[in-house]
């Protein structure tokens, strides 16, 4: 979400959305891509996306979405609609517009660069996620202290939460 290099303009010069793509496409990812003012330009400069109507639209079947440009209109997104669409529910929020806790009551995994989890968020995300166990298994508590990532750690409650409702 987000191909313009700034909000509230058309210019694509110097956009990261461009490096970005093409760091995807290279990896044999197939992307769509979506942005409120830069569509025209975007696809004069982007090659071998898909150009969505939306952010929804972009969403469609997706494993991931990414939030490259700050638009106002990401700010407000519809987690529980984007979660409909997607294949995947993880947000990659490279602006980091949306706190961590607020990802995780809609069950979106985010994930941005430099983000972690402090211990009482992830005291709340166990207590959520997986309350029959009485404390962490041991496979949890190995994965490290505060530094420990988003990324990693919701999946494994997850996983976690679904061995425990066999």
């Amino acid at each position: 979400l987000g191909l313009t290099f700034k909000p509230m303009t058309d210019d694509m010069r110097d956009s990261p959305a461009i490096s970005i793509i093409q760091a995807l496409q290279d990896a044999g990812a197939k992307v769509r891509g979506f942005d409120p003012e830069g569509m025209d330009n975007a696809r004069a400069m982007i090659d071998g996306i898909a150009f969505a109507s939306d952010a929804y639209d972009a969403a469609k079947g997706a494993d991931a979405l990414c939030i490259v440009t700050e638009w106002n209109a990401f700010r407000a997104l519809d987690f529980p609609r984007l979660k409909s669409v997607m294949a995947a529910p993880v947000l990659v929020d490279l602006r980091n517009i949306y706190r961590a806790e607020v990802l995780f009551r809609h069950r979106v995994s985010p994930d941005a660069p430099g983000r972690t989890i402090d211990r009482a968020l992830w005291d709340m995300i166990w207590a959520d996620l997986v309350d029959g166990f009485e404390t962490p298994p041991p496979e949890i508590m190995d994965c490290g202290e505060s530094g420990s990532t988003l990324r990693f750690l919701i999946p494994v409650a997850l996983a976690l939460k679904g061995r425990s409702e066999e």
